[in-house]
């Protein structure tokens, strides 16, 4: 295996432990899914990327609410937090909110994100506002 697979494989490992710790504190009636078991009107949102890359967010977690209402967050987790990556996980639950599956429309979207340095940690929760009218 090659310095680059043995890097991918352990960021991998990384990620997939992360989202297992943040699956394990969402609400016992939300349903977690991983980026791979996405609901199909969810994974077309997110344009496929080359590579071992996977586009759009790492988990999103869906609580119903009673008349139509939830909230969905979006999860992403990497290595360190920094501004260009709390900047894509914004963007990633923006891109959900524009297309939120009909049977999701009425959703709050939030996001938040993971990280493994020292641990995990995660960043509060944060609830996308609505876009200003023009």
């Amino acid at each position: 295996m090659s310095e680059e697979q043995q890097i991918i494989k352990a960021g991998k490992e990384i990620e997939a432990s992360n989202v297992q710790e943040w699956a394990r504190k969402q609400p016992a009636s939300a349903a977690v899914y991983t980026n791979a078991e996405f609901p199909p009107e969810v994974k077309s949102i997110y344009p496929k990327v080359k590579g071992s890359a996977t586009s759009g967010p790492d988990a999103i977690s869906v609580v119903p609410g009673k008349g139509g209402t939830g909230e969905i967050t979006v999860f992403d987790t990497t290595t360190k937090p920094t501004s260009e990556h709390s900047a894509k996980t914004r963007g990633d639950a923006q891109k959900l909110k524009d297309n939120l599956p009909e049977r999701w429309k009425d959703y709050s979207v939030y996001y938040q994100e993971g990280w493994s340095d020292g641990g995990h940690q995660f960043s509060p929760r944060m609830k996308l506002q609505p876009r200003p009218r023009h």
